[in-house]
């Protein structure tokens, strides 16, 4: 009995102390979802990491797909952190094409919950005199080992 609970504390403070909360994470998002099948009709971004790592370019590590079309290299970039205000995980895509006066231009994903069955993303259009604007809101499907 002794020996289980020394085996059951180890293990969850590994866990705990890990960095990596799951070994991967699978979100897809876009138009006129099917609760049933958990798929869209269209999907406009997916996102996937084979071991929650988010780090470096798209490509290496993870991967991101925009309207049907893989996004790879430096312009792509990943990172999660806690949100704040909403005290939620929240995974931020960066996707950009440029820089202007006001700082970096292109598009920002965010995925609000990303270890959830059904987080959110809200995309921003980044950059020029109007700075950074929502422009659209997904639901999505996400599945994690």
């Amino acid at each position: 009995m002794k020996n289980k609970l020394i085996l059951f504390l180890t293990l969850f403070l590994f866990s705990a102390l890990s960095g990596h909360a799951f070994g991967s994470v699978f979100v897809d998002c876009g138009t006129q979802p099917n609760p049933d099948e958990g798929s869209f009709e269209n999907v406009v971004f997916s996102v996937s990491s084979e071991d929650d790592d988010f780090s470096g370019p798209a490509g290496k590590n993870w991967h991101l797909t925009v309207n049907g079309k893989d996004v790879v290299g430096q312009s792509a970039t990943a990172k999660i952190d806690l949100d704040p205000r909403s005290r939620l995980t929240v995974l931020t895509v960066l996707v950009q094409i440029g820089n202007s006066a006001s700082g970096p231009v292109g598009t920002e994903y965010r995925v609000g919950n990303p270890y959830t069955d059904e987080p959110k993303l809200e995309i921003f259009n980044m950059g020029g005199f109007t700075g950074r604007i929502r422009t659209a809101t997904y639901a999505c499907f996400a599945t994690t080992d």
